[in-house]
């Protein structure tokens, strides 16, 4: 009796078949390193972990088992975790950000986390592999002696006034710079007709027929604008003008000299229309006379 329960015994305390094949999945050595520095941290700093793990031939990772991203616990928070596969094993390069303050040095801990890995030859009997807690030591970002009245929390510094002397004067230069141009601009392009000074006959010119009405002149209207337009070169040259001594205007006026061409061809065209009685306006409409004119003025004011 005595020896059949020394066998029932032993027949317990055998392995079964499902234990005996966990043993053999387990049996294969998995190497684990953890790698961090261990001091120097304070509120706010990010912690990297480095986990080196060698593994057999034919284990697989299960990503499940890698820590999730996001809160570990009230001080502790995991930001990013990256997973290198390489020849024999695994690197898993975790960071941490701690957002707890202390007073003194303190050691602290990374918690521990486990890690599953499959067998192709076990696939029904993962291996657990685990990660060891990694103490370090939180540095205190204030002195540890404080008084209660340090303690309590304190207005923001007001900001500082910013010098602006400085921009005053470049904003002051910069606006009298604008407006000097813009006179001058308005003077070029004979903008300012209130000015002290006379100005050039074809810059009259050109006024008096600024306003007018260029489309639709008659007949007589636009030889009325022919000759104003020659008495004003007249004027310029000293003498009456024909094609043949046109090039004394160029002499007295040498700042025409750009549109010689346009002229002699408004020269030529102005005989046919007063001796050849050629029809008004139909090679030079009164539109381009009038341009002709504002072209003159350019010259004059200098602006080409």
């Amino acid at each position: 009796m005595i020896r059949h329960a020394a066998l029932f015994v032993l027949a317990l305390a055998l392995p079964t078949p499902a234990e005996a094949a966990a043993t053999v999945a387990a049996a294969p050595a998995y190497r684990v390193e953890a790698r961090m520095r261990d001091t120097g941290y304070v509120l706010g700093d990010l912690l990297q972990q480095r986990v080196e793990i060698q593994v057999p031939d034919g284990a697989r990772l299960d990503a499940d088992s890698v820590p999730r991203l996001g809160r570990v616990n009230n001080w502790l928070e995991l930001r990013d975790c990256r997973i290198d596969r390489h020849d024999g094993g695994y690197t898993l390069l975790l960071t941490y950000q701690m957002f707890g303050v202390v007073e003194n040095a303190l050691q602290l801990a990374i918690p521990a986390f486990q890690l599953r890995f499959s067998d192709a030859a076990h696939p029904s009997m993962p291996t657990t592999v685990g990660i060891a807690p990694q103490p370090f030591y939180q540095s205190p970002v204030l002195p540890a002696s404080l008084s209660d009245t340090d303690r309590e929390p304190r207005a923001s510094f007001a900001p500082e006034p910013i010098a602006s002397a400085f921009w005053r004067r470049a904003s002051a230069a910069s606006f009298a710079a604008a407006l000097l141009l813009a006179f001058y601009l308005g003077w070029i392009y004979d903008r300012l007709p209130w000015l002290p000074r006379k100005p050039g006959p074809l810059t009259a010119l050109f006024r008096r027929l600024r306003g007018r009405r260029a489309l639709g002149l008659d007949a007589q209207a636009y030889r009325d604008l022919l000759r104003q337009l020659h008495a004003t070169l007249n004027h310029c040259a000293g003498q009456t003008l024909y094609i043949d001594n046109l090039s004394l205007l160029f002499t007295r006026a040498p700042h025409l000299q750009p549109l010689r061409g346009e002229l002699e061809n408004l020269f030529r065209h102005s005989r046919s229309v007063f001796y050849d009685a050629a029809p008004a306006g139909d090679v030079w409409p009164s539109t381009r006379v009038i341009e002709l004119c504002r072209q003159a003025r350019d010259c004059e004011r200098g602006i080409r």
